[in-house]
């Protein structure tokens, strides 16, 4: 099966599903996801693939730490900004001035943290069903989005997960010749309602804001792009329940 990359000598990859927001961290060089924890039955799930085939898997504590580090990688640009399907810009920004802008704040929420180093982040599957995105009553923007985040990283040397609470739980990922690792962290809906909505409207939960974030979708149907890759792992005709995006305290983007 092919997989979803945008570097091409990447030979580690991210992805990043469900309930999650993420944003660059100037001051410290990395990336910082937030993962909700405070929704039902979104428990957090870390899935290791090497070579497609799976040497880890495992649920994450709600106070859990991870860190995502190489110990040595070629550079990367941060943001994957190149005009398509995978261009950083369709996900979700809450940090864009039609959204929060300057003033994101998270609250004091129950989130896991995952911070990755050296990786190039993109969007990794875009939605086949169009969306709108709403603040208050008005309309941010309407149209395909992003609904699983990707983060690609070329190791030179061993890359490690780190767990700050249970450090037993530590992985290690030697690199070599024609070793490919893909990370996967996901906290997605495990029984999607069957009319096709999802929590984002959970994120307003996590924000300091007295402004209200929707997502609606009268796209039933959805429609397929035929530059889309045919290889994915869920049903490539539907969108997963919910999408994750951009969006990070204003004190760290």
């Amino acid at each position: 099966m092919a997989i979803s990359k945008v570097i091409k000598d990447a030979n580690v990859t991210v992805s990043i599903r469900g309930l999650a927001l993420s944003h660059y961290n100037e001051r410290k060089n990395q990336w910082e996801t937030r993962f909700l924890r405070h929704v039902p039955g979104h428990n957090l799930k870390l899935i290791v693939k090497k070579n497609s085939e799976e040497i880890f898997v495992g649920e994450i504590e709600k106070n859990e730490r991870i860190s995502i580090v190489t110990g040595q990688a070629k550079s990367v640009p941060p943001r994957y900004k190149a005009g398509n399907n995978n261009d950083l810009s369709h996900l979700v920004d809450f940090n864009s001035e039609r959204m929060c802008g300057s003033k994101f704040k998270f609250k004091q929420m129950p989130m896991t943290l995952l911070s990755t180093t050296d990786a190039c982040f993109y969007t990794k599957k875009l939605s086949r069903k169009q969306y709108t995105v709403r603040k208050n009553e008005d309309d941010v923007f309407t149209g395909r989005v992003g609904v699983i985040t990707g983060g690609d990283i070329v190791a030179l040397d061993q890359t490690e997960i780190i767990f700050s609470t249970s450090p037993a739980k530590n992985l290690t990922l030697p690199a070599g010749t024609d070793i490919f690792y893909e990370i996967i962290l996901d906290n997605d809906c495990p029984n999607p309602p069957q009319d096709g909505s999802c929590d984002f409207d959970r994120y307003n939960e996590v924000i300091e804001t007295m402004d209200k974030y929707t997502l609606k979708s009268p796209d039933v149907q959805g429609y397929m792009d035929p530059e889309d890759d045919e290889d994915e792992e869920e049903d490539e005709h539907k969108d997963p329940p919910c999408l994750n995006g951009l969006g990070g305290d204003s004190r760290d983007v």
